[in-house]
């Protein structure tokens, strides 16, 4: 391991990084709210919501660290130009004030949306909305399907015994009513 190859690992991680971390990004910005994703075991490329926030948030943490060891490989390069700026005057070079006008920018409009960064914002939401247009979709409450079906029919007033019938008769197979509705609905191949 010499300096140079611990220099381009770095590097390759701190793009593998990006990269993973952009991807999951993308994902979880179209993807429906949690109430809907959990409610109807929604997937993207064979994986969960729960998948989906768990690669972003690793691969957000192996960015970060990629980037805290980039740093410290490239230390000297970046005292050294801090130096050269307090040296030559305290002129401020337009990059640092564009880098840090952007970061404000952004901050500020997380904090209190405005455009057009709001639009952004709003295309998310309009995005997520979209998918539970129709009532089916819509969970009656939050992580309903984490529910075993005695405690769901409970909570609903419905009678038990009368929906396990009928979901019998409607083909839908479990052993009782103890299992969670995601687990009869992974079971039965449906959500």
């Amino acid at each position: 391991w010499n300096r140079h190859s611990k220099r381009r690992l770095v590097s390759l991680l701190t793009l593998f990084g990006f990269l993973m971390m952009s991807l999951t990004g993308v994902v979880l910005f179209v993807m429906p709210e949690g109430r809907v994703a959990y409610w109807v075991l929604w997937e993207f490329g064979g994986l969960s919501k729960t998948d989906w926030g768990n690669m972003h948030i690793l691969s957000s943490m192996l960015f970060i660290l990629a980037g805290a060891f980039h740093m410290y490989f490239n230390w000297k390069p970046l005292v050294r130009y801090f130096k050269d700026r307090l040296r030559g005057g305290l002129r401020i070079r337009w990059e640092i004030v564009v880098a840090c006008a952007c970061v404000f920018w952004i901050l500020a409009s997380a904090l209190k949306p405005f455009p057009p960064l709001s639009y952004l914002l709003d295309l998310n939401s309009w995005i997520k909305g979209t998918w539970a247009a129709e009532d089916d979709y819509e969970p009656p409450f939050g992580h309903a399907e984490l529910m075993p079906l005695r405690s769901f029919c409970k909570k609903m007033d419905i009678d038990p015994e009368s929906a396990s019938r009928e979901l019998q008769a409607r083909g839908i197979q479990f052993e009782n009513d103890m299992e969670t509705l995601e687990e009869i609905a992974r079971a039965n191949a449906m959500s």
